[in-house]
């Protein structure tokens, strides 16, 4: 499907998004800190 959306560069997207995300430097990501202060209904999709 990615195909569709980015031609010829499709694995060049796929590997430089997954390479970040996968990366030491995000190992210890994460949103929890932050999701006490939303104090409304969120609908979140990621991916």
């Amino acid at each position: 499907r990615i195909v569709r959306w980015h031609g010829q560069s499709a694995r060049w997207v796929l590997d430089a998004w997954t390479e970040v995300w996968l990366s030491p430097q995000f190992r210890a990501w994460s949103l929890d800190p932050y999701l006490a202060q939303v104090h409304c209904p969120v609908l979140a999709i990621h991916g």
